[in-house]
């Protein structure tokens, strides 16, 4: 399985950006903070089916993070959640395993 690209991404995702560039942007700094986080792979090029969710599902909460539309977050009214960018749900998909010291 390979990490999202700009134009594989729109398979998955909807309404995503129609600027490539743009949207390019969001899929590079997705995939970035998910390394960041994640356990160092074997090959950064073949990675799981939970790496791969993350990846969408970062690169959705970072767009809706920063676009702040009334459909980013849930609830109505007064009381909507927003959704932070690497929620609990991305961090559950690439647990990153910590050493004992």
């Amino acid at each position: 399985m390979k990490w999202y690209t700009p134009s594989t991404i729109s398979d998955d995702w909807d309404d995503a950006p129609a600027n490539a560039d743009l949207l390019g942007l969001y899929v590079a700094a997705a995939r970035d903070q998910i390394e960041r986080f994640s356990v160092e792979l074997d090959d950064p090029e073949d990675i799981t089916a939970s790496y791969r969710l993350a990846h969408l599902i970062q690169t959705r909460n970072i767009w809706n993070a920063n676009n702040g539309t009334d459909t980013s977050g849930y609830g109505d009214g007064e009381f909507v959640f927003r959704t932070p960018p690497l929620d609990w749900q991305v961090k559950a998909l690439v647990v990153r395993r910590l050493e004992a010291t």
